[in-house]
C-alpha cells in the first residue's frame, strides 16, 4: 500500500509541475555529464553532438549538466570545425569551464550558457580570434570572460 501511496503522490506532484510548466527546462537539460575535452578536429566524433562541423552545420554542445568536475566543463583546442556552446550548465567546475584555445577564426559561438561558481575563469579564449560570446550567465567566479 506504501509504494502505491508513493507512486501516487509523486504521479501527482510532477503532473501539477507539468501544468505550471516548472518541470519542461529540467526535461530539456540532459543530466549530469563529465567533461568534454576536444584536443583536435577528429575528437568532436567521440562526442555524439549534432551537426557535421561545417559552417553551415556546426557542431551543437547543448542542454548539458556538467557539475563538480575536476578538470574544465568544456575544453576544445586545435580545431578548424565549426561549433556552437549553447544553454548549458556548468557549476562548480575547477579550472576554466568553457576553454577555448587555438581554434580557427570565426568558427566558434558561446551563448545563453549559465556558469556558477567556479575556482577561476568562466569563459577562457586564447589564440581564438573572433568568437561571438553573447547571452552568457557568469556568477562567482574569479573571471567571467
Amino acid at each position: 500500500m506504501r509504494k502505491r501511496t508513493n507512486s501516487l503522490v509523486g504521479s501527482t506532484v510532477f503532473l501539477l509541475l507539468i501544468g505550471l510548466g516548472v518541470v519542461l527546462p529540467l526535461v530539456l537539460m540532459r543530466g549530469d555529464h563529465n567533461y568534454i575535452e576536444i584536443e583536435s578536429d577528429k575528437d568532436f566524433n567521440n562526442y555524439k553532438f549534432e551537426g557535421t562541423g561545417s559552417a553551415e552545420d556546426p557542431f551543437v554542445i547543448e542542454n548539458l549538466v556538467i557539475e563538480n568536475q575536476v578538470k574544465r566543463g568544456i575544453s576544445i583546442s586545435n580545431t578548424k570545425n565549426y561549433f556552437v556552446i549553447k544553454n548549458n550548465r556548468l557549476v562548480e567546475n575547477l579550472y576554466n569551464v568553457i576553454r577555448l584555445s587555438n581554434v580557427e577564426a570565426g568558427t566558434g559561438k558561446i551563448y545563453n550558457n549559465t556558469i556558477i561558481s567556479q575556482s577561476t575563469g568562466g569563459i577562457y579564449l586564447n589564440f581564438s580570434d573572433d568568437v561571438d560570446v553573447y547571452d552568457n550567465f557568469c556568477i562567482e567566479n574569479k573571471y567571467g570572460i
